[in-house]
């Protein structure tokens, strides 16, 4: 998710070194910055990084989602009830 959110922040130019640094690890970093910054910047800085974060948290719960159907059919293909065949009458 980190990584998806680092690859994907499109961070605006007016940020310093730093600030760049700082809202490119978390979205937290992302926030402690906006609060340093004017009312447009800091919202443009946020939306940014909301997306960022909202396309990581998307792209996990896809990767979930998948794990989880694969253990579902790994287990059904090996949990089964064995078959009851029908008793032979003499």
């Amino acid at each position: 998710m980190t990584a998806h959110y680092r690859a994907d922040l499109q961070l605006p130019a007016f940020l310093s070194d730093v600030q760049t640094m700082l809202a490119s690890e978390t979205l937290a970093g992302a926030h402690h910055v906006a609060t340093g910054l004017a009312g447009d910047q800091a919202q443009q800085l946020m939306q940014q990084a909301g997306s960022a974060f909202a396309g990581g948290i998307a792209l996990a719960s896809w990767l979930a989602f998948g794990l989880a159907l694969v253990a579902i059919l790994i287990a059904w293909h090996t949990l089964r009830l064995p078959k009851i065949q029908p008793a032979e009458s003499h």
